[in-house]
């Protein structure tokens, strides 16, 4: 599993996780945990679904952490053939 994190102080620096991305007959879906504002006011990492388009900011409840630029916009993935038995 490959994955891209940036560590800082909760709620202060941009934080990702990319998980995994899920792969259907539909358009890829990446498996983010990302820093997200509770209704209580505390911020916690959680783990979305996000789709191709989907604004950081808004899934954060307007941490600005993500204000400029955090936007899904590719969800790549790469096939790899599956090992074949050795005969």
């Amino acid at each position: 599993m490959r994955g891209i994190q940036t560590r800082g102080l909760a709620g202060t620096n941009a934080y990702l996780y990319l998980e995994g991305i899920e792969i259907s007959k539909k358009a890829p879906v990446a498996r983010v945990e990302l820093e997200v504002r509770l209704k209580s006011g505390e911020i916690k990492r959680q783990l979305k679904r996000l789709e191709f388009g989907r604004n950081l900011f808004d899934i954060s409840d307007g941490l600005d952490q993500y204000r400029d630029g955090f936007t899904v916009s590719q969800i790549d993935y790469i096939r790899t053939p599956s090992s074949s038995p050795m005969a």
